[in-house]
Formats: C-alpha cells, structure tokens, sequence
C-alpha cells in the first residue's frame, strides 16, 4: 500500500484515502517512507493541525481548524509541497459542504504539489469524489510484522526486569508461531496490546492471548468466534461428514480458519430482491470474495436439530481453528454504506486472521430459494436425515456429557436436539430419562412435512452425513414418535 501511495505522491495525485485499521499506526509508516523535506502535517477534530516534522514546525500562520474540517481545507495550499494526513475523514466525506470543498481543492493541490491522505477505517465515497479521489487499503499486519511486534514487545518486557529487583528469569517464547497464530488478524497495537497485557509471571499465557484476540475480532460488527469446546468425539453419529472434515482440514491447503453462515437461507445473501440493494451488495461482496480466493464451501442441509451447527462449532476443537460465525444481519446498519463497509471490515478480519485460506460452511434448512451462483460456491453439499442407527452413540454421548447413568428410553424419529433436551430435563429434574422423553417431542413428528420434502429433495442429489456416498432415504427414518 504504502508504496502505491508513493507512486501516487511521485505522480501528482492530490487526493488520497487510505482504509486503515489502525489510522496513527498507518501515518507513522506513510510520514517515515515520505521525503524529510516535505512539510508533514496531521489534523483530527479535536487537536487541528498537528505538526509531524522539523520542516512543518518551522511552518507559521495556520489555524487552529479544530471542528472544523472544511476550514482545515482552506488552509492546505498554504502549504508548498505539504503532505497532509486527515483523520477520520470517512465520517467527513458524507457531508456535502466537506465533500465539495474537498473535490475544489484538487486543481490547486496539484498546482502546488499538495496530497493530502485521508485515512478511515473505510470509505463510502459520495459521487462528487468518487473520480477524483485514489483509495488504497492498508491490510492488517502479516506474518512478518506480528513477528517484529511480538519481538519488539518480549524484547521491552525483558529490559524492564532487567532494571528492576524482580528476580523472574527472562522471557523465552519457544514457539513464537504459535503466538503469531493467536495474534493473526490484530492490528499492529491490538497484537502489541494483547502480548503485554498476556504475560503473567514470567511467563505468556497462551489463553489469556487467545481471549482476547477473540474479544477483539468479536468487535467487528457480525462476527462472533468460537474456540474449543467439544470435538467430534463429543457428537454421536455423522461419521461421513466427520471423515470428510478430516480429510479436508488435513489436505494440502490445510484451512488456517472456518467461516460459518448459519441459516443461510434466512440472511439477506437469500433475499437480494430488497429496494434498498444492500442485500445484492453483501451477496456480490461473498461470492467475490469466495472466487478471489479460492475459498471452498460446504453446504450442510437438514432439519432443525439434526447436528449441522454442532459439526460446526465442533471444528475449532477438532481441528485447533477459529470458527468465525458471519451474521450477515448484524452487520446491517441505519447510515447508507454502512452495511456494506461493515462486510468488508469483516471480510478484511477473516482474510488476516486465516491468511487468506479458509473454508467456508453454511447450514441451511432449504436450499430452494438460495442464489444459483451462491449454491455454485458451496460445491459439496451434506444432507443430515434423523438416523436411528445412529441414536445409541448420540445417546452416549449426551449421556457422558450430562453425566447421566440411566437406561435410554426406546424412541424413534428423535434428533440429536432432541437427545439432548432429554438429558437436560433429566439432569434439571432430577427425574429417570424415561420420564424426561415424556416432556420432548419427536423432530419427526414436529416437523414432519418439512422432513418428508428435504428427503425428497435430497434423494440421490446429496451427499449423506451419516453414511458413505450419495443419501438414500433410510425406511427406519421417519417412524412416529413412541414411548414404551
């Protein structure tokens, strides 16, 4: 970015905005590659024009301009051969007098050799600027940088026993990728912040690191994390999906982090006919970024209850990654642009947090009224049926979980849910899990047309989640509900 930014500068370009996630960080990088003699100067709302190097200090007779942006404009082209660094300025450019008066100053920047580098977290430019302004995007920091950063901050930690009386040893890290690991999709100073505030007794505490880089990718509007919690082993049955998992996380692009859109068919990637075309943005933000690079998805189909976000909450045990769920309406927002800007903030997270190699999975109840073209980016599609084959190890499993010793009761037709709401009301009730079926209804029976129409729809057509190749309807599935 950086060095685009100084193409552009070498090149004449006045106006240029730079997405950033850490926007002093980002001027700190830009100021130190620009040459020294080029008076450098921030401006943010509430400090005005901030001088940055020897040649701005020497520079006199510039407002304050704090609040006030557009008269901060004015002043620029006083400045010959200025590099001006404006804060924020993604909240600036809605306002049409800003707007304007930003789009006038490019002849006379130019004239005078004047850029001036808005930098945001993200930009929505009105149509006033939109050919006149050069956006670029900082992305979060790599591999290397984490390295630098976590180094940088050991190396301070160190120095600081040094010159107490603590009599701890010094901080080693062994396993610095690790730590490179918990710290991926973190801007330089949260990843700096996160290491520091991690070491506890001499030594990095690994799930501290982890908490908190998690807390931190959940501020990102409609992300949520999942780390640990129960593997495979945890969930009965599903063995088909559970190999094919394996032998995918385990392949040759071995997914650094996996997406989860959960209902998929109730977010707005399923309902692009919306006035305001927000939801035909975010779908063409996913399937772009799907194509860009090369993301594979996996289609989990089936009832309610039938374990589809159970095999996905179970992948970040199982395979030591980040499950980040994507919730496509919490991203939607009141202001026009925001929505959009908020998937791609979000997208930016998932690309630095998986270096750009994720697997994406989507559960879904219907497939019927999902975009082609989505559908095309999910190319293996699993159908989960009610398996009484597979209840006895559901039931073991449950079972272990709730710690319950207790005879299973003769059902058919249940869920995974449903095997699990009974263990619960045992546990709750203090009651025999005989007594506890009589309080929980059978999937089959409770949804029973929308079983009998996914079987059909999944006939031969879908892969099974319980049984190797394509699913064929199992004549044990579907029986009423009994007790004995």
């Amino acid at each position: 970015m950086i060095e685009q930014l100084l193409s552009a500068r070498r090149a004449g370009a006045p106006l240029i905005a730079v997405e950033s996630p850490d926007l002093w960080a980002s001027v700190r990088s830009i100021s130190a590659r620009i040459n020294g003699s080029a008076p450098q100067i921030a401006w943010d709302m509430q400090n005005g024009f901030t001088p940055l190097n020897n040649a701005s200090r020497a520079i006199g007779g510039l407002p304050d301009a704090s609040e006030d942006p557009t008269g901060a404009l004015a002043a620029m082209n006083q400045v010959e051969n200025g590099v001006f660094y404006m804060l924020d300025a993604g909240d600036l450019v809605g306002d049409l007098l800003f707007a304007r008066s930003l789009a006038n100053l490019r002849d006379t920047a130019k004239a005078s050799g004047v850029t001036v580098i808005l930098l945001s977290a993200g930009f929505k430019l009105p149509t006033v600027l939109k050919r006149d302004v050069l956006v670029l995007k900082e992305p979060l920091p790599d591999d290397a940088s984490i390295q630098q950063t976590v180094e940088d901050c050991l190396a301070a930690y160190n120095e600081s026993l040094e010159q107490s009386d603590c009599e701890l040893p010094p901080l080693v890290v062994d396993d610095v990728g690790a730590v490179i690991r918990a710290c991926k999709g973190l801007s330089v100073f949260e990843a700096e912040q996160s290491v520091a505030m991690s070491i506890r007794n001499g030594a990095l505490d690994f799930d501290a690191l982890w908490a908190r880089k998690i807390a931190t990718v959940q501020q990102t509007s409609g992300l949520s994390v999942y780390h640990g919690g129960d593997r495979f082993d945890g969930l009965g049955g599903l063995e088909a999906v559970k190999e094919y998992m394996r032998l995918r996380m385990n392949g040759r692009r071995k997914p650094n982090v996996v997406v989860w859109l959960d209902e998929i068919e109730k977010s707005g990637l399923a309902n692009t006919g919306d006035l305001s075309g927000v939801n035909s943005d975010q779908l063409g933000q996913v399937l772009t970024y799907m194509e860009d690079y090369k993301s594979f998805g996996v289609m989990l189909l089936g009832v309610p209850g039938s374990g589809k976000s159970a095999i996905c909450k179970a992948m970040a045990a199982e395979f030591d990654r980040l499950v980040i769920r994507l919730d496509m309406g919490a991203m939607k927002g009141g202001i026009v642009g925001q929505s959009e800007q908020n998937l791609r903030d979000a997208l930016k997270v998932i690309t630095a947090v998986g270096d750009g190699n994720s697997l994406w999975l989507a559960t879904s109840n219907s497939v019927d009224k999902l975009d082609a073209a989505l559908k095309s980016r999910f190319t293996d599609t699993f159908f989960f049926d009610l398996n009484d084959d597979e209840l006895p190890a559901i039931w073991d499993a449950q079972k272990r979980a709730f710690g319950i010793d207790d005879a299973t009761p003769d059902v058919s037709g249940w869920s995974g849910r449903n095997v699990q709401r009974c263990c619960a009301n045992a546990w709750d009730m203090g009651c025999t899990l005989e007594d506890a079926s009589r309080f929980v209804i059978s999937e089959s029976v409770s949804g029973a047309m929308d079983l009998q129409a996914l079987r059909e729809q999944a006939e031969g057509r879908f892969l099974s989640a319980s049984r190797d190749g394509v699913y064929t309807a199992n004549k044990t599935n579907g029986r009423k509900f009994r007790l004995n």
